[in-house]
């Protein structure tokens, strides 16, 4: 341990001094280095990284950082080359796996996130679902979005009758640029025990409703009025 801790030690003082690295220093080494060190230090031993990390990355022998690491300094190193790797990690049994290849997806091929984000936010995890809402795109299709109102409903996302944040993260997603028709959908958000609901559902309403309560008043008071106006309301025109 000793050991382990001199060789990086002096790793990282002979970075700032510009002298040369200990030429037997493993992969394990190195993905113990603080991240802003790591990426240098990986550069100048890239011929025997290319090959050891992605076995790293999958071996389940290892700890959840190291794989997870092993997987993210793949990337920065290969960039779009490491793609095989990372999407073999999207379909990995491993939570963990699927979030961290999510993750490097988006700096090797921005172009292909949305496709696995969309997949992603059925993830039986929480976490990766999460992970997933916030790599989607602000302007959604129509089909997208119904998938996320449909999503905002799904059991998965409930524990028994308590909503869970994944909820609230992907309505952020849909008031971003409110459609008219979804009126209803955000009259029932301020029905949500969730507070979370509230404030961004208003600002939608506002958007895209009668002037039915005023910015100034307090979010209660607004939410209480819009009830009121909705008890009444031919909601139909809007769909």
């Amino acid at each position: 341990m000793k050991a382990g801790l001199t060789v990086i030690t002096f790793l990282v003082s002979s970075q700032s001094l510009g002298a040369p690295l200990p030429a037997s220093l493993s992969a394990q080494e190195i993905l113990t280095l603080p991240a802003e060190n790591r990426l240098l230090v990986a550069r100048d031993h890239r011929n025997m990284l290319s090959q050891k990390l992605p076995e790293m990355a999958f071996d389940q022998n290892l700890s959840m950082p190291q794989r997870w690491r092993a997987l993210a300094l793949h990337t920065q190193l290969e960039g779009v080359k490491a793609l095989p790797q990372v999407e073999k990690a999207i379909k990995s049994p491993e939570w963990f796996m699927r979030n961290a290849a999510l993750l490097s997806l988006k700096s090797i091929a921005p172009e292909r996130v949305e496709k696995f984000a969309f997949e992603l936010l059925e993830d039986k995890a929480l976490v990766v679902r999460s992970a997933a809402v916030g790599h989607l795109p602000e302007n959604l299709s129509q089909a997208q979005r119904e998938k996320l109102w449909d999503l905002m409903e799904s059991k998965s996302n409930f524990r028994g009758l308590q909503s869970l944040w994944v909820r609230a993260e992907i309505f952020q997603k849909l008031v971003l640029k409110p459609q008219k028709r979804e009126l209803p959908l955000y009259l029932k958000a301020l029905r949500e025990k969730d507070q979370r609901f509230h404030g961004p559902a208003l600002k939608a309403l506002q958007q895209m409703g009668p002037q039915v309560a005023k910015n100034s008043e307090s979010m209660e008071v607004q939410r209480q009025k819009w009830l009121k106006w909705a008890a009444t309301a031919d909601l139909s025109r809007f769909n």
